[in-house]
């Protein structure tokens, strides 16, 4: 006893903290709507405010409902007013108010179905229309909608959306009592669920699924289902979710006899319940617990639960929980032979029964009259419909002439344009033509430019050529020769051996200089082993100690003729140097390769990176241009100052 009174206690604690909670949110949104600017803000601020009053208190949400209508009027604005049309519908269907909800639902309906970019949103007031025709027993109509909001969310793809909708198409035939199809239903939504992670609609497919076992007795597939819908709540922390969740478990292990069971789950369920402020819930749980300790034989407990279940459905004028609470005190009072306490509380469950007959007959009464005006209307729309089909009709044949009319002008215009065309296109072959012309002979030109190129390349070539062989063969022997006598003379032979080491020194000096230039005019070594021998040869005589330079040969130019060897040796000597007079490089990469039809050469430096805007003029780039065009070749440059610069060059074999 004192145990359910500390759970009470906590519970009413909780939720009373959670409703401050709410209320201090729900307070700066009013805020924010009393301080906004304009109507865009309101706008924000109204919606936000009506949809919580919608499930909190529906009253309450009359008058942002109605400013957002104002405003949708005053902006003409069809969407808002589609949005607050929806809105009304829904409170007035949680108010019992049918019909205008109805006629809420289909003004909303009729700005959706003007545009299928809003085709999606007609499921909201299909579904709450759908809701409707539940309550008042139209189930195949119910189902009808259902199907229709399936058939748009498959459309559109809205998986979670189509998880729903099978849900709900499950509720529906188990109300018909068509188990067979229900249980498939939740499949499909299960199925779907589980394939796109939506735990919450896995969860409440589940749990709708155990309590179609629980209506069939197969208590064992219901408490598998039951628990699996836990155990997804669970692990989002959905506490609404698990609270129902226990209410099921509860219910199957009361049916099974598991007494104890079904009150620790009934028992924790209202806790959940109480926490979250959730009364009729945790009424139809505190009637559990009561009726669980009643077959426990605990009669004091048992009489504690139906007090707080009678409680809490009086309070918010459940009238059902309360005539249960009522008859299950009887039963409770006469175990204990208080006969004339349990007489009483019989009387108050057949008085309550009487009311609720009563009200049912009234709400039946509405739910007539609203098919009867239903009817009426649809009735309306079917005379409109005919009378707009005459219209249509009579519209029609006043079109067929002005049909004729706009094919004939249609016809004529299309003959004029043709002419246009054809004078057109005729003007216009004749300037290609010229065009053509002109560019052939532009390109004959730029070939002859080329052919002189490459003719006064190679003419430069073979001079340097010849002045190397003849400084290499006559200079060079005769300074060598020089050399030779003076350093055969002894020491006696030669009174000033300081002069003669000097002229030594000069002409040994003399002799490099010489060899230097022949070889960079003329390099011997690739006359006599090659390019890739000569591209060796360079990188090594490059290299210092302050650069280190990587010759990777991956492919072999030995087929070229010489003076396109000799064209491509100079156009790498230039890069080379480039690199040494401004990257300022630790490291430079020669490769050579090959890729299909052409050679791929490139030259890779991790110095100082060349300027943005580079003259073509400038570091030599033009000589390197001009072999290039000579090769057919191209060239691209990568670089970025401080990020060292790449040069590759694609010539065709």
């Amino acid at each position: 006893m004192k145990y359910a009174l500390c759970i009470t206690l906590l519970s009413l604690c909780l939720s009373g903290s959670v409703d401050g909670q709410n209320m201090t949110w729900v307070d700066s949104l009013q805020t924010e709507l009393d301080n906004a600017v304009n109507d865009s803000i309101r706008v924000f601020f109204l919606r936000k405010l009506a949809w919580y009053y919608l499930a909190d208190d529906v009253q309450r949400a009359d008058p942002y409902i109605d400013d957002l209508l104002d405003i949708a009027s005053r902006k003409e604005n069809e969407m808002l007013s589609a949005i607050a049309q929806n809105y009304k519908g829904i409170q007035r269907r949680r108010l019992g108010e049918y019909q205008m909800a109805l006629e809420n639902f289909e003004n909303a309906l009729a700005f959706y179905n003007t545009d299928t970019a809003y085709e999606l949103h007609r499921t909201g007031p299909l579904f709450n229309m759908a809701i409707i025709y539940k309550d008042i027993g139209e189930l195949d109509r119910a189902l009808g909608m259902q199907y229709q909001i399936l058939e748009i969310q498959i459309k559109r793809d809205a998986k979670r959306n189509v998880a729903e909708t099978y849900n709900a198409i499950g509720n529906i035939y188990k109300d018909l009592q068509e188990y067979g199809k229900s249980l498939e239903m939740y499949d499909y939504s299960i199925t779907m669920a589980e394939q796109h992670q939506f735990d919450r609609e896995w969860s409440t497919a589940t749990q709708n699924k155990a309590n179609v076992y629980l209506l069939l007795k197969k208590y064992n597939q219901a408490l598998e289902y039951a628990r699996t819908s836990l155990m997804l709540d669970s692990a989002h922390d959905d506490r609404v979710g698990i609270a129902f969740s226990l209410e099921t478990i509860a219910n199957i292990y009361s049916a099974l006899g598991n007494h104890d069971e079904a009150i620790a789950h009934a028992r924790e369920a209202y806790t959940i319940n109480g926490t979250l402020h959730r009364p009729g819930d945790a009424a139809v749980n505190a009637l559990v617990l009561s009726d669980a300790y009643y077959e426990n034989n605990d009669l004091t407990e048992s009489r504690y639960w139906v007090e707080i279940a009678l409680k809490e459905a009086i309070e918010i004028g459940d009238l059902e929980t309360e005539i249960d609470g009522y008859l299950l005190k009887a039963k409770i009072l006469e175990s204990v032979h208080r006969y004339e306490g349990a007489n009483e509380a019989r009387k108050k469950a057949a008085f309550l029964r009487d009311s609720l007959f009563t009200t049912d007959k009234l709400r039946l009464a509405q739910e007539y009259e609203s098919k009867y005006k239903l009817a009426e209307k649809e009735s309306k729309i079917k005379a409109l419909a005919l009378q707009n089909a005459l219209n249509i009709q009579k519209m029609k044949s006043e079109k067929k002439v002005r049909w004729f009319l706009w094919i004939l002008s249609a016809i004529l215009l299309f003959a004029m344009v043709l002419l246009y065309r054809f004078f057109y296109f005729r003007l216009l072959s004749k300037n290609l033509q010229a065009e053509k012309a002109g560019l052939a002979h532009s390109m004959e030109k730029n070939e002859l430019k080329l052919q002189a190129s490459q003719a006064m390349l190679l003419g430069q070539e073979r001079e340097r050529k010849r002045i190397a062989r003849d400084l290499h063969d006559s200079l060079g022997g005769l300074l060598s020769t020089i050399k030779y006598q003076f350093s055969s003379g002894s020491i006696e032979q030669n009174p000033s051996k300081r002069t003669s080491d000097k002229t030594a020194a000069l002409i040994d000096e003399a002799c490099n200089e010489l060899r230097r230039i022949s070889h960079d005019m003329t390099p011997i070594v690739l006359d006599e082993l090659g390019l890739n021998a000569a591209f060796e040869d360079l990188c090594e005589k490059t290299q210092h100690a302050h650069l280190r330079v990587i010759f990777t040969p991956l492919a072999d130019l030995s087929s070229w003729d010489n003076d396109k060897q000799m064209m491509l040796y100079r156009i790498i000597q230039e890069l080379f140097q480039n690199v040494l007079k401004h990257a300022q490089a630790s490291k430079m990469i020669l490769q050579i390769s090959e890729h299909g039809s052409q050679y791929i050469i490139q030259v890779e430096d991790d110095g100082m990176g060349m300027p943005e805007r580079i003259e073509m003029k400038g570091m030599g780039l033009e000589n390197i241009r001009t072999r290039l065009e000579a090769l057919h070749g191209q060239m691209e440059i990568d670089s970025q100052p401080g990020s060292g610069t790449t040069v590759i060059l694609t010539i065709p074999k």
